[in-house]
């Protein structure tokens, strides 16, 4: 296990290959670190769940946040999951992340992606609410992965996480 220090990373990631390179960087930090919570904005757990298992990841020691299975249905209850409305529900993540990190620990925070957040807000809220996200990360000392698309890479969102984040490195030079 690794130590957690709090240190913040978004990992610029090619949109060719985008699913590969995200199972590629669950598998290499689940290896890495003991307790992992994984907030997806693009896909439903369940499918996150079977693409990591299907890569030989260790699913025991994940907690999903799911932001889109609520969007299509009613999902069934999981220990390991909590479900939020939408993934532009800025408000109810924050407080799932909160509540998630006032009971548990997690070593490692992986937040799939940045760039879905800018298809539901304003770059103004969204940069408040990753000011809010990564702060409480840095509090708990949980060190964090936040995913963007290469495409939003020079957008103004970026310009913002830019000082909030300890790094911004390509996930191939991450790696």
């Amino acid at each position: 296990m690794a130590d957690s220090t709090g240190n913040i990373l978004v990992l610029v990631v090619p949109e060719d290959n985008y699913s590969k390179n995200l199972v590629d960087l669950a598998k290499s930090l689940s290896e890495k670190y003991k307790t992992l919570c994984y907030v997806s904005l693009n896909r439903p757990c369940k499918s996150v769940m079977q693409m990591l298992t299907a890569a030989g990841v260790d699913l025991t020691r994940f907690y999903f946040m799911d932001a889109i299975t609520k969007t299509a249905r009613v999902p069934e209850p999981m220990s390991n999951v909590t479900y939020i409305s939408s993934p532009g529900a800025l408000t109810e993540i924050s407080l799932a992340v909160a509540n998630f990190f006032n009971v548990n620990h997690a070593d490692c925070f992986i937040f799939d992606s940045l760039s879905t957040l800018s298809v539901h807000e304003s770059e103004t809220v969204i940069a408040k609410f990753v000011h809010f996200l990564m702060a409480k990360l840095k509090i708990v000392g949980c060190d964090s992965f936040f995913t963007v698309l290469k495409t939003d890479e020079n957008s103004i969102l970026m310009k913002d996480v830019k000082m909030f984040a300890d790094q911004i490195v390509e996930i191939g030079k991450w790696r």
